[in-house]
């Protein structure tokens, strides 16, 4: 009879430890696939980010723009997404590397 209780106590062990391996098996997938999107959403941003640049790398070879004053915006606003394109590269090599 004893053996038997000591055979169903280590049964009961083992699936209690097989059911909670499973749930941190699931955790970390869980949190992959979270850092994963995490990362996608990174780089959306760095080119959406690069592509607000260019654009603005463009207007900026309009001599028009000189002359109406809008530089002092343009210029503002790329060296604000400079600065935002180098914190996302740092984001994305500390999260992908």
């Amino acid at each position: 009879m004893k053996i038997m209780q000591k055979k169903t106590k280590k049964k009961k062990r083992q699936r209690h430890s097989l059911k909670n391996e499973k749930m941190r098996e699931r955790l970390k997938q869980k949190e992959a696939k979270k850092q994963r999107e995490y990362i996608a959403n990174i780089e959306s941003e760095i080119i959406e980010t690069e592509d607000a640049i260019k654009d603005l790398e463009e207007k900026m070879c309009n001599p028009d723009i000189y002359k109406t004053g809008e530089i002092v915006n343009t210029q503002s606003k790329y060296n604000e997404l400079k600065e935002k394109l180098e914190k996302l590269y740092e984001e994305w090599e500390s999260l992908s590397g």
